[in-house]
């Protein structure tokens, strides 16, 4: 929610600072919250869709997630638009903070030192098995990794 204009450039954002739930800026929860990360494709996409609501709505702030009077939009009050967001869109209801579960569940496949440097976590987080969940398709996918394998050892 701290996030500035300036933090990014044509295909790099930096996360210097987060915002707490009390409104006060912080350098984030731990040394691997600061860190820089590509943006591309969708994300960049997203970027510039913010941008372009914020300039319709005559916002001129520095805060990517500005509030109405340019200042950044607190956390709980995210909280809120999103909840009537979901609601409104019929999806279920989870919080901003379980996107990142879902992020890395979408992202199983990715190697697990990518996912610590995109999430801000350290090497000995156990990121995969506090975040990770059981998506459609998994049980499926572990059979099939699981006779490959077996498959490898008998052909040999």
């Amino acid at each position: 929610m701290g996030l500035q204009w300036g933090d990014i450039t044509e295909d790099r954002l930096t996360i210097h600072r987060a915002l707490n739930d009390d409104g006060d800026i912080t350098p984030g929860k731990n040394e691997n919250a600061q860190r820089p990360l590509s943006i591309k494709g969708m994300a960049k996409a997203e970027l510039d869709a913010q941008r372009a609501m914020l300039n319709r709505e005559g916002i001129i702030s520095k805060f990517v997630f500005a509030d109405v009077n340019a200042s950044f939009t607190r956390q709980k009050h995210f909280r809120k638009a999103w909840e009537r967001y979901c609601e409104h869109n019929d999806i279920p209801k989870i919080t901003p903070y379980e996107m990142r579960h879902t992020y890395v569940s979408i992202n199983d496949e990715m190697p697990d030192g990518l996912k610590k440097q995109a999430l801000g976590h350290s090497a000995n987080m156990d990121t995969e098995g506090v975040y990770g969940h059981m998506k459609a398709g998994d049980l499926d996918r572990i059979s099939v990794y699981s006779d490959n394998a077996i498959k490898k050892i008998i052909e040999k």
